[in-house]
């Protein structure tokens, strides 16, 4: 008896949890199909507009790296809107460096940093693809 009604299958104590794992894989295998991985393609790009997500200070070479495959990837998916905006593709790249430097450069703890600081000059010079 379910809320006033008569539920009509029965499970047996014994295959309780063999059925209870079957409905969960079933429901999962549901939401599957219906929504994409946030850990791969564009949606893991995204990752870099967490500061949290962000390398320390400790490694040149990781910030030097950070966030280039992620940035083409973003660049690539939305090129048509970029392209219509007039914006140089070419300079993306070297402003995602930009940025990456200063921040690197006036912040000792990049990764508590939040997007707060977006109205100040450095990040409008070195993200002018959002004033173009």
């Amino acid at each position: 008896m379910f809320k006033g009604t008569t539920l009509k299958f029965k499970v047996e104590e014994d295959s309780y949890h063999a059925v209870r794992s079957s409905l969960c894989n079933k429901i999962l295998e549901s939401f599957k199909s219906h929504f994409c991985d946030m850990n791969e393609g564009i949606l893991q790009a995204c990752d870099i507009t967490s500061f949290a997500n962000w390398p320390g200070h400790e490694s040149k070479e990781k910030i030097r790296q950070f966030g280039k495959e992620y940035v083409d990837l973003i660049t690539d998916h939305f090129l048509n809107v970029l392209q219509e905006a007039g914006v140089n593709l070419e300079e993306i790249q070297g402003e995602w460096a930009s940025l990456k430097s200063e921040l690197y450069l006036r912040y000792k703890d990049v990764q508590n940093l939040t997007f707060t600081f977006k109205n100040t000059f450095t990040f409008k010079k070195n993200m002018k693809i959002f004033w173009q």
